[in-house]
């Protein structure tokens, strides 16, 4: 069974700081070619990309950050050398919008992280040190 977190945890998790970019689509052609995610539904429609951040995650957060939250989506811009997080939802607080968690994470953290309540939203301190050191054990 598909257990839930919010948005703003999965992005969080790690600590990245994000800046709100939007115009890289138009200034940056490379973000389509190394997009981490595919653009299209099984349809051949169009995602829609609400929002665009440049991070300051390494390739390994990233990675990371794929395999546990996997609604996240990635791409990298050559133009600025870093990678990029694609929003595909507007309008709702990312503490009230709920994105799959791995089983792993859910082991670990148990109810911490979990999303059961639209009113009340898990309220998790993250820390880097604890995750890479093997949170939980």
């Amino acid at each position: 069974m598909t257990q839930y977190t919010t948005y703003r945890i999965a992005t969080q998790w790690l600590r990245n700081d994000f800046i709100l970019c939007n115009n890289i689509a138009e200034i940056d052609e490379s973000i389509w070619e190394n997009a981490h995610f595919n653009y299209e539904d099984e349809n051949g429609n169009p995602r829609d990309i609400f929002q665009y951040f440049i991070t300051d995650a390494s390739e390994s957060d990233v990675e990371w950050l794929e395999k546990n939250f996997p609604e996240l989506l990635f791409t990298y811009s050559n133009l600025l050398d870093c990678f990029v997080l694609c929003v595909d939802h507007c309008g709702t607080g990312w503490d009230y919008v709920e994105t799959p968690v791995s089983d792993e994470l859910v082991e670990i953290w148990g109810d911490k992280i979990l999303y059961n309540d639209s009113c009340n939203p898990p309220m998790f301190k993250y820390n880097r040190e604890l995750i890479e050191g093997g949170a939980g054990n």
